[in-house]
């Protein structure tokens, strides 16, 4: 029997792992996405049992990393649509995701995320993620990707959603039944509650390693005003 030696053998295994590119993952937090303006409306409006609600949900935004995703063959999946945080850890007095399906029975409303779009037309620059026709929430997104002299990327992501479900409101605005009593506004004496959103871009072409960013960012947005259902953030 004839034996390859292991001089070879180990020359084929170098060659082989050197051809092939590393998975690489980044996460991407808070202040490192830039730019970013949002607003939301019908917050706290009821519909009737199994009915889609009237949300319109818009973000957009900013953010650097030095790993690369093919937007060609990719998923954009958002894990938090609008997620109300504590105002300190621990103190629960934040109301957690708010975005809903739609209304469900028994006042039970299906979740909404994790919400996962494959991108349906682009190229490795550019793509866009859309919920299929008859899906409701409509959701759509975009993602544009320029090269940065440093050698990372610059990402930029616009998210739209129609027809989503929010009949509760932030805990940390006024006015609200969970609202708690020694809530005070910002200097500008407005109330702002801190909401967190987070998504994923990855690559999920078969056959290649998987590239992914995963962003969680925490923003403060803009109570209502009593009577109101519009909240916004820039």
């Amino acid at each position: 029997m004839t034996r390859l030696p292991l001089v070879s053998l180990s020359f084929a295994v170098m060659t082989l792992f050197a051809v092939v590119p590393a998975v690489r993952a980044d996460m991407v937090v808070d202040d490192e996405v830039t730019k970013f303006n949002g607003t939301i409306t019908d917050v706290g409006v009821v519909r009737g049992p199994n009915q889609t609600g009237g949300v319109e949900y818009r973000i957009r935004g900013e953010f650097k990393s030095p790993v690369d995703i093919d937007l060609r063959n990719s998923t954009f999946t958002i894990e938090e649509f609008f997620v109300e945080m504590d105002r300190t850890p621990g103190a629960e007095d934040g109301a957690g995701e708010l975005m809903r399906a739609s209304q469900g029975p028994a006042d039970i409303d299906p979740a909404l995320a994790p919400l996962a779009l494959k991108s349906n037309q682009g190229d490795s620059d550019d793509a866009k993620y859309e919920t299929p026709g008859r899906f409701r929430p409509q959701t759509r997104v975009k993602v544009e990707k320029d090269a940065e002299k440093d050698g990372g990327f610059k990402f930029k992501f616009d998210v739209r959603l129609d027809r989503g479900m929010m009949r509760d409101r932030p805990n940390l605005c006024p006015g609200n039944p969970g609202t708690p009593p020694d809530l005070t506004p910002d200097a500008d004496r407005k109330f702002r509650t801190p909401i967190r959103i987070g998504f994923t871009i990855a690559e999920n072409e078969t056959g290649k390693p998987l590239n992914e960013i995963t962003v969680s960012t925490i923003k403060k947005w803009e109570c209502p005003q009593p009577g109101r259902y519009h909240l916004r953030s820039r």
